[in-house]
């Protein structure tokens, strides 16, 4: 089976030494199970054209079977002039408050604002509409990974991340414990799912996937994947922001 990636998108999809990422293995368990072969087209989706000319010039055209690493939302167009459809997610991403400092992490979010915690999030997302609304100070970042690196630092004493990006914690500070708040539990409407797509007359080979996924997420193979990466599993959300992985 061919699967379309982005290199440069950790954790989901990713190549240096070799391909890894959890949709990369997700892909390769199922492909196992029927012994088959993964076959790889790398095509960058944040350069010049972003997911229309990724899709374009590769799925589209039949360089691949399948395209990995995709969020629900927000890219309706895209998939659409390429005659693209999702399959049905395999988990939900949400915003998670994590921090490295142990006596924070079970600290109610009226006693973090009241101490005048700063949490870091990213420029223009959600996170920055939540900890308004919690009343919590914050500092923006262009990105998670910013926010991550502010928080090993000092600079920040927590962050509003993506749940997959504790991966990307866990990765650059593999020493250090990272701690979820939790009491901080956003709604379905901060929440994202996370899918692949096929082309619109691939039926039969959208259905094997999400047979094949869903039966993964049955036997817990799913969650203790995820888990090897750092990151908890939540079920598909019912409504989402529209926001991209």
């Amino acid at each position: 089976i061919g699967a379309c990636a982005d290199p440069y998108s950790f954790p989901s999809t990713e190549i240096t030494d070799e391909a890894r990422g959890y949709d990369v293995d997700l892909l390769r368990l199922v492909a196992a199970e029927q012994g088959w072969e993964v076959q790889f087209v790398w095509v960058n989706t944040v350069n010049r054209g972003g997911l229309n000319r990724a899709f374009r010039t590769t799925i589209r055209g039949g360089s691949c079977d399948v395209f990995l690493g995709l969020g629900t939302g927000g890219m309706e167009d895209a998939l659409k002039k390429s005659k693209l459809v999702l399959i049905e997610p395999t988990f939900a991403v949400r915003y998670v408050l994590v921090t490295f400092d142990p006596a924070l992490a079970d600290r109610k979010l009226a006693q973090l604002a009241k101490d005048g915690t700063v949490v870091g999030a990213t420029y223009f997302s959600p996170a920055e509409k939540l900890l308004d609304a919690e009343g919590l100070k914050h500092e923006a970042f262009p990105e998670a990974r910013r926010a991550i690196q502010a928080l090993a630092e000092g600079r920040v004493a927590a962050a509003l991340i993506p749940s997959t990006s504790l991966a990307e914690a866990r990765r650059a500070y593999p020493d250090r414990v990272v701690h979820v708040v939790e009491n901080f539990v956003p709604a379905d409407a901060a929440s994202w799912n996370n899918t692949w797509a096929v082309r619109q007359q691939d039926g039969s080979l959208k259905a094997f996937l999400e047979q094949r996924l869903a039966a993964l997420r049955q036997s817990g193979q799913l969650q203790a994947l995820l888990g090897r990466y750092g990151i908890p599993y939540y079920a598909p959300a019912a409504s989402v922001t529209g926001a991209l992985q």
